[in-house]
């Protein structure tokens, strides 16, 4: 009996933290294209109200071709990237 008790608590704890670091679905708008002989750089821009907290947000519709390397994110506001 408890071992079930605890086997419950521990599948409750994980859907709790599961549930915590589901992403949102951010659309972004491409305001600015620049292309060069090797390659282009597009400045998208996107508006969301985040809450109190940790947020994970994924950007859609961006191309299979990113070079990660090349990605930059800021933003205005009261908030600190953790990452990208």
């Amino acid at each position: 009996m408890k071992i079930t008790k605890i086997l419950i608590a521990f599948m409750l704890v994980g859907i709790g933290l599961k549930a915590q670091n589901t992403a949102t679905e951010v659309d972004s708008k491409i305001e600015n294209v620049t292309v060069y002989l090797n390659g282009a750089e597009i400045e998208r821009t996107a508006k969301k109200r985040l809450t109190k907290g940790v947020q994970y947000l994924t950007f859609s519709g961006l191309s299979q071709n990113i070079n990660e390397k090349s990605i930059q994110v800021n933003g205005k506001g009261f908030f600190t990237i953790l990452s990208v």
